[in-house]
């Protein structure tokens, strides 16, 4: 008896350690996207508008090019693909990111989901992974990104409120971040 629940035991420690979740070794397309809860349905960076809107409806165009739309999400597109997603406060319960990343973790589980290859901050409030497609590494900021190769940047930028609840999360290219294109 004592020696099934011993295995028991060591199995549970095992299988923890293995399920750690996915940890990011680079930002790709893919790890650009938000996901439905309900439905489980995907909005990646690239998607058309049409395929996006199929899944969120119709948005509501508002300032820099931005389209809200219900349920905390807005969406940025470029060329009619989308370029950037934001998840705010309104969408916690609805959507995540395909790295299961919600409105009101703690920043701790977002760094537990996508790494610690963060960009360093001042402020505890603020949370950036930036990541070169090209050269296949993260790097410290967006101070050294030239207009013409912005677009293979990717970034994921969180916001955290005083107690360290995600309150935003954004997904984009830095053509984006930097340059609103």
């Amino acid at each position: 008896m004592k020696k099934s629940i011993l295995v028991t035991i060591v199995l549970f420690i095992i299988l923890a350690g293995c399920s750690s979740g996915k940890k990011t070794e680079n930002i790709s397309k893919e790890d650009l996207g938000i996901i439905q809860m309900d439905s489980g349905k995907k909005i990646v960076y690239g998607m058309s508008r049409e395929e996006a809107e199929k899944i969120l409806g119709t948005g509501e165009k508002s300032d820099m090019g931005k389209f809200k739309y219900e349920s905390g999400v807005s969406i940025f597109y470029r060329n009619n693909s989308v370029a950037a997603m934001i998840l705010d406060e309104e969408s916690e319960g609805k959507y995540k990111t395909t790295h299961d990343v919600g409105i009101g973790m703690l920043k701790q589980q977002v760094i537990k989901a996508y790494g610690e290859n963060y960009v360093p901050s001042p402020s505890e409030m603020n949370l950036d992974y930036v990541y070169d497609t090209n050269m296949n590494t993260f790097i410290n900021g967006y101070n050294t990104i030239a207009a013409k190769d912005a677009d293979r940047f990717y970034a994921i930028s969180s916001t955290f409120d005083e107690n360290g609840n995600l309150q935003r999360i954004l997904l984009f290219d830095c053509l984006f971040a930097i340059f609103m294109e």
